[in-house]
């Protein structure tokens, strides 16, 4: 008997065998399965737990829409902007152009004082739903923002000219004392 033509035949078998969905090295769940748990953990307010499923599936399936978009939104509830615009611009890159990294890449620029590229981000979002009620109040927010920069700008410039004429117009008056003073002390004495 030939054990190579059967061992041949015995993988042969096994490789073109219909194969059980791969896990994912996930605790032997599938992609789908850990972002259901992971929203579960999310919703349960177990927010930590939820965070560490989403960037497991990430790990697997670094292109997942939801695990980014999630994972961003728990970062940024976090205040760690730097990580979640990071998840927000890899969710921009994969799938082009949606309303929600966008609205949360303005929101993040917004608590940066960065606020000609918050309203950027808020206008490319409401070009993609002209109605939202959220994106308009944020640009109106903005644009008051911007103003109100422009505005104390402006007053610190005139601030400083009017401190700079100052210190000029002291130095002249003290100046001008001084000549006084050594104008009076040269008069000769009457008497």
């Amino acid at each position: 008997m030939n054990f190579g033509f059967l061992f041949g035949l015995l993988l042969g078998s096994i490789l073109l065998s219909p194969q059980e969905p791969k896990a994912h090295g996930l605790d032997g769940m599938n992609v789908e399965e850990t972002l259901e748990q992971a929203d579960g953990l999310y919703r349960s307010g177990r927010i930590e737990e939820a965070l560490g499923l989403y960037k497991a599936v990430l790990a697997e399936d670094a292109g997942c829409g939801q695990a980014l978009r999630m994972a961003g939104y728990i970062l940024y509830q976090a205040y760690d902007f730097t990580e979640a615009e990071a998840f927000f611009l890899a969710h921009l890159e994969r799938f082009g152009a949606q309303g929600y990294p966008l609205l949360n890449l303005g929101n993040i620029a917004f608590q940066r004082f960065e606020f000609s590229r918050a309203l950027d981000y808020y206008q490319q979002a409401l070009a993609l739903d002209p109605e939202d009620a959220i994106l308009l109040r944020n640009i109106e927010l903005t644009k008051a923002r911007i103003e109100r920069v422009w505005r104390v700008a402006v007053l610190k410039k005139r601030a400083t000219l009017i401190f700079r004429a100052g210190i000029v117009l002291g130095l002249v008056l003290l100046v001008s004392i001084f000549l006084l003073e050594v104008r009076f002390a040269l008069r000769p004495a009457r008497g």
